[in-house]
């Protein structure tokens, strides 16, 4: 299968979670929300993984594969080590409207675990705090590794 039938497959996979979970403002200011899909929250071994929805008060632009993509919000599964409080992505979708609507832009996923800790960024510091100090230990539902792309 060509890259980009797997990038539209994985994009028509990662929309469908949006919009269908049911999301907690973690944070938001001016210009940019995130939310977390509660039910979304699994650990497997040190690694806490999520949903997370980011909302852009105007248009963002991200350089993939050498072309500019303009979106308004990305849906994104997210990895965290909250013993070391940092954070990396793992898949993501780029929607063209506000709260993953309007199209899937970009899908893409990561290759392999590049953390990175963003203190100053009000969203990501937030979202730590909201998964990993919190959330009660009973929301996190263990995972295993066959099932760990499951979300």
């Amino acid at each position: 299968m060509k890259t980009g039938s797997m990038l539209v497959m994985l994009g028509l996979i990662s929309s469908a979670p949006a919009i269908a979970e049911s999301w907690q403002t973690v944070a938001a200011n001016d210009t940019e929300s995130v939310r977390l899909a509660e039910s979304s929250v699994r650990r497997d071994g040190v690694e806490v993984f999520a949903r997370v929805l980011r909302d852009y008060d105007g248009t963002r632009l991200n350089l993939f594969e050498g072309e500019w993509i303009a979106h308004r919000s990305m849906a994104a599964l997210y990895a965290m080590d909250c013993d070391l409080r940092r954070l990396r992505i793992v898949e993501w979708t780029l929607y063209a409207g506000n709260l993953a609507q309007g199209g899937a832009l970009w899908s893409g996923r990561s290759r392999g675990a590049a953390y990175f800790r963003s203190e100053k960024n009000f969203g990501d510091a937030a979202l730590i705090e909201a998964v990993c100090t919190t959330a009660p230990a009973s929301r996190i539902t263990a995972a295993t590794s066959a099932n760990a792309d499951a979300y």
